[in-house]
């Protein structure tokens, strides 16, 4: 957990000094699709990409939080592992 954080934190803080949006997505919602109407809306892509040359680089960030499976192993008296 305090890794997770720690790695929050330093993602969101360079983030929010340059700007871009930080999404905590639901399950379920469709990311590709917020992705699109977020650069529909806030750029206008048209006038953008006339206006502007288009490089590589982060426009947004969508945070899902996902489910992690949890595995517990024991060792048994003869040194065999058993889940």
């Amino acid at each position: 957990m305090r890794m997770a954080r720690r790695f929050a934190r330093r993602v969101r803080a360079p983030v929010h000094a340059h700007g871009i949006p930080v999404i905590d997505c639901k399950r379920g919602e469709r990311k590709h699709q917020i992705a699109e109407d977020y650069l529909v809306e806030d750029y206008l892509v048209e006038d953008y990409l006339a206006e502007h040359t288009v490089d590589r680089g982060v426009f947004l960030i969508l945070v899902a939080r996902a489910v992690a499976p949890v595995w517990e192993a024991t060792r048994s008296a003869g040194g065999v592992r058993a889940a």
